[in-house]
This record gives structure tokens, C-alpha cells and sequence, in this order.
């Protein structure tokens, strides 16, 4: 939980900065679909999380067993992210 807060503190700041992140940084796409997986928020976890994937295709592979995903595992936009082929 330290970490889901940890996470939460980071994306926050970059929320409210939103224009110092560069969208082409995979890891903040990434991070910031976990902090809204973790707010309950599917929608913006799903749209970050293909962000990330767009961006690096490793992201699939990691959001497939990543536990911050949980919620949202049997969710079928998720499901077919994580399965999606280049």
C-alpha cells in the first residue's frame, strides 16, 4: 500500500502539472494508469495503460501479471489491451 501511495503522491503532482509531463514518457502513463486502477477509475487506468503500450509494447506484458490491475483484470477492454498484437 506504501507504494499505491507512493504512486498516488507522484501522479498528483504531475495532475496538477500536466503540461511539464511529455507525452511520449511511457513510465508516467504507465504509473498513472495504476493510480487510477487504484481510484476505482477504469476508464483513465484503461486509457493510460494503452498510452504506455503504444509507447512500449514491454508494458503488456508486465500489466498482465502487475497487481495494481486486479480490479480491472476481467474487464474486457483490458483484456483484449493485454492481448492486443502489434
Amino acid at each position: 500500500m506504501l507504494t499505491a501511495l507512493f504512486f498516488g503522491a507522484e501522479i498528483r503532482i504531475w495532475g496538477s502539472n500536466s503540461h511539464s509531463i511529455k507525452p511520449d514518457h511511457d513510465d508516467a502513463h504507465y504509473t498513472k494508469a495504476c493510480y487510477y486502477e487504484l481510484q476505482d477509475n477504469y476508464e483513465g487506468a484503461i486509457d493510460s495503460l494503452q498510452r504506455a503500450i503504444e509507447l512500449d509494447a514491454s508494458y503488456r506484458e508486465l500489466a498482465k501479471t502487475d497487481t495494481d490491475f486486479d480490479g480491472i483484470r476481467d474487464n474486457e477492454q483490458f483484456q483484449a489491451l493485454v492481448k492486443w498484437l502489434n
